[in-house]
């Protein structure tokens, strides 16, 4: 659904603004997504257009000086940018080796994919840096010191990431 606010939604302002809500297969309305800051009265909304790659598009016109296209009334498209899907992790439980290996299902919307590591479970991000990014669905490494090691991979595109995967976890001992 494309629809324009003038409610300051998402603190975009009270002028008018479009907006785009995406109904999901399971039936499910997203949150908004902001598509365009405009500060005109007269911006109309239009369409919806999916291209083959499965980027989204919304168009609308307005009066409004964007892009320094004039004060005339212009047509444009905005690519809409969403968060991506969570990857699905391909394995469960523990595993008590020193090669890593695992593997994700790919994320809707996703351009790559961030790998984490920390010796305490991956609840968020925030904070940690990740030790890999690939396009790829896999990762592995070879664990050199003993202890536990919890993995997870986010997915990521120009505009968002994805909540954190799953962990993945990994317990090394040392034989004596």
């Amino acid at each position: 659904m494309i629809y324009s606010d003038m409610t300051d939604l998402l603190d975009a302002g009270t002028d008018r603004d479009v907006f785009l809500k995406i109904l999901s297969t399971q039936g499910i309305i997203s949150d908004p997504y902001l598509v365009t800051y405009t500060s005109s009265l007269s911006i109309e909304t239009g369409g919806l257009a999916v291209d083959n790659l499965g980027n989204m598009y919304v168009g609308f016109t307005t009066f409004e000086n964007l892009l320094d296209s004039g004060t005339d009334s212009d047509i444009f498209l905005s690519k809409i940018i969403v968060t991506p899907s969570t990857p699905k992790i391909n394995m469960k439980g523990t595993q008590t080796t020193s090669s890593v290996y695992f593997s994700w299902s790919p994320s809707a919307h996703a351009e790559k994919y961030l790998v984490y590591k920390d010796t305490n479970i991956i609840y968020n991000i925030s904070g940690l840096t990740p030790i890999a990014e690939t396009t790829g669905l896999s990762y592995s490494e070879k664990l050199s010191g003993e202890g536990t090691y919890y993995y997870a991979v986010v997915a990521h595109n120009k505009g968002f990431n994805s909540t954190p995967s799953e962990n993945v976890v990994y317990v090394v001992n040392q034989k004596v």
